[in-house]
């Protein structure tokens, strides 16, 4: 049910944004609100909280946070606040972000290695992303050890798998037939 609830208010948020040609600038506002609750997680309690009347949890968001994020987003933050809905806002996020990234035609990849790239191969490596996958993507780097060595690419469910382990998994079961 949040689920669906959570994309309702996250469409919406959407639409008003590319309404406003600022779907950019309600992105960095809903990742800076992100960041505050994830590091004070108080914040999000009392914006639940039911035994503090609405109006006083609203005139305390509009006090925090005026003038520091998109008024798109303080409005957002209200309304679900309002609704006693504070607890969607993190799923919110991620609905939104999932129709930004649509929009802008970006597409999120994984790429684990078995060492920390360096910030020449990562770039090497973004810029044939993106070249194979016509668009921008927004790239996850981790360092997995247990690959041994080379590394393994995820992205929209595909799987594109150059580890050393892998190809050691598949000499191993050839030679065991």
């Amino acid at each position: 049910m949040n689920s669906e609830i959570s994309r309702e208010y996250a469409e919406a948020l959407f639409a008003l944004a590319k309404e406003e040609n600022d779907t950019s600038g309600v992105l960095k506002s809903l990742d800076l609100v992100a960041d505050v609750f994830n590091k004070n997680p108080e914040y999000l309690t009392f914006l639940n909280s039911l035994s503090i009347p609405a109006n006083e949890r609203t005139d305390a968001i509009k006090e925090a946070l005026s003038g520091k994020i998109s008024d798109c987003v303080l409005n957002f933050l209200c309304l679900i606040c309002e609704r006693n809905r504070a607890n969607i806002f993190f799923e919110c996020v991620e609905y939104y972000k999932d129709l930004y990234r649509f929009d802008k035609n970006i597409t999120v990849v994984s790429v684990k290695s078995s060492v920390e790239l360096s910030p020449q191969q990562k770039s090497k490596l973004k810029s044939k992303l993106e070249k194979m996958l016509g668009g921008s993507a927004e790239i996850t780097y981790t360092v997995d050890k247990s690959l041994i060595g080379g590394m393994v690419i995820e992205t929209n469910g595909k799987i594109i798998d150059g580890s050393l382990k892998t190809k050691l998994h598949g000499i191993k079961e050839v030679i065991s037939r």
